[in-house]
């Protein structure tokens, strides 16, 4: 009779197998003295998740760079202490004809492989709600068509509609 003998593997690294808890999040907004050590994860994100109308070349990264060292738009970070999770960006907007303002979500992306726990995406979006409330908005926006996030975005706050859609419909060329 033979016997084979096989070996275990390795223990695996403790740390590997515990997961951050939802109180070990963060939302926060990157400020300016941090643009520039930011700003290639940054441009990483909105190279994964600018709106679709949004042209994807290096004149609109600049673009953006600008708006953000003028704070046009704000860029966060939903983070622990040693991993960023998601990285999104935020711009103030006015209906012209209402006179209304809300925060519109310019770009959410999710880094790959990171998971975060529901209730991190609620308390983000709850400081995000109080960031939007101190400059006079009367909602958070944004547009994706990522029936993913759509979701993600009722689970986050069930009064969400997710039923309007932006329609895009590019310009008909005369003959």
């Amino acid at each position: 009779m033979t016997h084979t003998t096989t070996e275990l593997p390795e223990a695996p690294d403790e740390s590997l197998l515990i997961s951050p808890k939802p109180e070990d999040f963060r939302l926060v907004r990157i400020e300016l003295e941090q643009l520039e050590a930011a700003w290639p994860a940054i441009k990483q994100s909105l190279e994964g998740s600018m709106p679709v109308r949004t042209p994807e070349a290096e004149s609109t990264f600049a673009a953006i760079l600008t708006a953000i060292q003028a704070r046009g738009i704000v860029p966060w970070v939903v983070r622990t202490d040693k991993d960023i999770f998601a990285i999104m960006t935020t711009v103030k907007k006015a209906d012209e004809i209402s006179g209304h303002f809300f925060l519109m979500i310019y770009s959410l992306y999710a880094m790959p492989g990171m998971v975060m726990p529901l209730r991190v995406w609620v308390d983000s979006f709850k400081k995000l709600s109080k960031y939007a409330a101190s400059l006079g908005c009367e909602s958070v926006i944004m547009e994706t068509s990522s029936e993913e996030v759509a979701h993600l975005a009722k689970r986050i706050h069930p009064q969400a509609d997710i039923e309007t859609r932006v329609i895009m419909m590019p310009l008909v060329e005369e003959d």
